[in-house]
């Protein structure tokens, strides 16, 4: 017994010019752009998302770091070294008078030669809000002295909500400080990297054979050296500015970006749309600026942003070894080489940086693989 419903066939006339209208729902999304449906992807995964307002939150910190440091880049508070962090409280000896912090009372070890700061509930510090503090040229523009939040109280009040370092700065400003180094220098060398890698990669995917040739072996030999030894002896041969930083980073990581976009370009030369246009006569211009770019340029804003974790990993690493950002700028990387010594007296110092960079870089490879897995994986191959 066949159980399989009859095939249906419908007798009415054929009408080639009869539409079947969409629903409001339906034609939403088949009108929606490309970035439209990534971001309809996207905002699905919470991860993902908490990502995205992390790094907001970071890039936008860059944009006013003297407003929101408590205290100037160099301000040092000689009788607070390795302070521990303050916590903010709301309550004091049982009733609510707003936020406030204890000052320190401090004490020296001599059995382990260290100070020893402990909270002090007699020195109650209230917390003002958009109040003048130390004064600062804003961006190197202008001298200004307001600051999203101060300590209040007697003469010499403090506000450390992450400690000081060995030199009695507050972590928190200098971290605020520093993430408009790191991030500037590493988002300044991917924009240069991607320059000079996609100009070269596109040449050598529609240049002819010759060309593919000796541009990809020249970046074969420079991409078998180490990336941190080419840096180092760059670096060490002519100085570490910050101009020299981001060319550096920039050339060194361009090989990567060379290779990716020649490949992307080859895959599109190959199409039968591209074929279609040469038939049509279109110019190798018209090919690139209207067929390549347009279908390589997803993957290559996919990359980048996995690009520009590597670049602020690298400069960190330089900043490390003494080689990347000089005093009296500061980054993260050099404010845990600064800082390594504050181990010893649990000085969350040298930490505090730490898990900046660590934070800065999980969120942006999270935005990236949850871009790459919506593409069923394609782009994370051939960002390998």
């Amino acid at each position: 017994m066949n159980d399989r419903p009859e095939h249906f066939v419908d007798t009415a006339p054929w009408d080639p010019h009869a539409v079947e209208a969409l629903t409001p729902e339906q034609e939403r999304y088949y009108l929606a752009t490309q970035w439209r449906l990534m971001w309809w992807k996207l905002k699905r995964h919470k991860l993902a998302v908490a990502s995205g307002i992390v790094l907001l939150a970071l890039y936008a910190s860059v944009l006013v770091s003297e407003f929101l440091a408590p205290y100037n880049l160099h301000s040092r508070n000689i009788r607070h070294i390795h302070a521990p962090p303050q916590t903010v409280r709301l309550f004091h000896d049982g009733e609510f008078i707003g936020p406030f912090v204890y000052g320190y009372s401090r004490s020296l070890d001599l059995a382990q030669l260290k100070r020893v700061y402990e909270e002090d509930p007699s020195r109650v510090y209230p917390l003002r809000f958009f109040c003048r503090g130390d004064g600062y040229r804003f961006w190197g523009l202008f001298e200004a002295d307001l600051h999203l939040v101060c300590p209040a109280g007697e003469e010499g009040a403090t506000l450390f909500l992450l400690g000081t370092d060995r030199l009695g700065r507050d972590v928190l400003s200098r971290i605020i400080y520093g993430a408009r180094t790191t991030i500037g220098v590493s988002f300044a060398a991917t924009v240069l990297a991607y320059i000079i890698g996609v100009i070269f990669g596109i040449a050598a995917a529609v240049g002819g054979s010759k060309l593919d040739m000796g541009l990809s072996r020249v970046n074969d030999a420079f991409i078998s050296i180490p990336h941190i030894m080419m840096g180092l002896v760059i670096i060490a041969a002519v100085g570490s500015t910050i101009p020299i930083l981001i060319v550096t980073a920039g050339c060194i990581y361009a090989t990567t970006v060379f290779r990716i976009s020649r490949a992307l370009a080859l895959d599109v030369m190959v199409s039968d749309f591209v074929e279609s246009a040469r038939a049509r006569g279109e110019g190798l211009w018209w090919i690139i600026r209207r067929e390549i770019l347009p279908n390589i340029a997803m993957p290559l804003a996919t990359d980048f942003g996995l690009r520009l974790v590597f670049i602020i990993l690298f400069i960190s690493s330089l900043s490390f070894l003494g080689l990347g950002v000089q005093p009296p700028d500061s980054d993260w990387g050099s404010m845990v080489k600064e800082n390594l010594q504050g181990l010893v007296y649990g000085s969350l110092s040298p930490i505090a940086p730490a898990i900046a960079i660590a934070t800065l870089t999980i969120s942006i490879n999270l935005i990236v693989d949850d871009v790459s897995a919506h593409a069923g994986g394609r782009l994370a191959k051939r960002m390998l």
